[in-house]
């Protein structure tokens, strides 16, 4: 897990907390863009595509972005030199309780809340709707993880073993008796919770059609977790363990 010192922007110079440039400028950044329209997702495009990092191995990400817009530091509090004005911060603390306001949460953002743990990003829950509804319309996507067909293939291999020994002249009953059991142990004691889980999921999918808005109950059935990687790309992972990635629905 990556680790600063210093908020973004400063650094110690000689023993004192001192304004590094150029992430001062990127606060900067942050605070007019923000205040001008941009969202979370272009304000962390865009500073991905800068070459200044907040940790220096990781590529920026919207919590990055959260945590610099309601930093009271930049106005100059505890001993910090001010790389913004306080009405700056001000503006941005307003405009982000104004969006909060927007409209009341609806279940499915209650549930998206639920799943990431945090604040549900802007354009969340559209990206979301938007992956769902592919899965919706090319169900063949769902497939078992490969932990399962490595179980699976094991089967079959039983399988045939099981043939050779019967078909065999010396067939020792012992050992083709032993190799049925694992096969029964395997096929129906032994069903993995991926196989379960994409068989319940394709289930759903077929009695599905695609969605105007984001669904909370269907949701809750297909996904137990969503990733937002540093450039700001949605994958689900789903209720099977299956990883499912789209492109981005603009």
């Amino acid at each position: 897990m990556g680790y600063r010192k210093q908020p973004f922007g400063y650094r110690m110079e000689t023993g004192k907390i001192a304004i590094h440039p150029e992430e001062a400028d990127l606060v900067k950044m942050v605070f007019n863009d923000y205040l001008s329209g941009a969202t979370y997702k272009a304000l962390t495009e865009k500073l991905n595509a800068t070459e200044v990092r907040y940790y220096p191995d990781k590529p920026w990400n919207i919590n990055m972005v959260d945590r610099i817009l309601k930093d009271s530091r930049y106005t100059g509090e505890r001993s910090f030199p001010s790389i913004i004005e306080r009405k700056a911060l001000n503006a941005v603390s307003r405009l982000r309780a104004e969006k909060a306001k927007v409209a009341p949460k609806t279940e499915a953002q209650k549930v998206l809340r639920q799943i990431l743990g945090c604040r549900v990003p802007d354009d969340l829950e559209r990206s979301v709707l938007f992956l769902l509804n592919q899965l919706i319309r090319s169900p063949e996507c769902i497939c078992t993880p490969s932990t399962a067909h490595e179980r699976l293939e094991s089967v079959h291999e039983q399988i045939s073993r099981f043939e050779e020994q019967v078909n065999s002249p010396d067939m020792d009953e012992a050992a083709t008796a032993k190799t049925a059991m694992k096969i029964a142990s395997a096929r129906y004691g032994g069903i993995g919770r991926e196989e379960y889980e994409t068989e319940h999921l394709r289930r759903i999918l077929a009695k599905a059609a695609p969605m105007a808005e984001l669904d909370a109950v269907f949701l809750k059935a297909t996904v137990s977790e969503i990733r937002i990687s540093g450039n700001g790309t949605i994958s689900l992972i789903l209720k099977n363990g299956q990883k499912y990635k789209g492109s981005d629905p603009t």
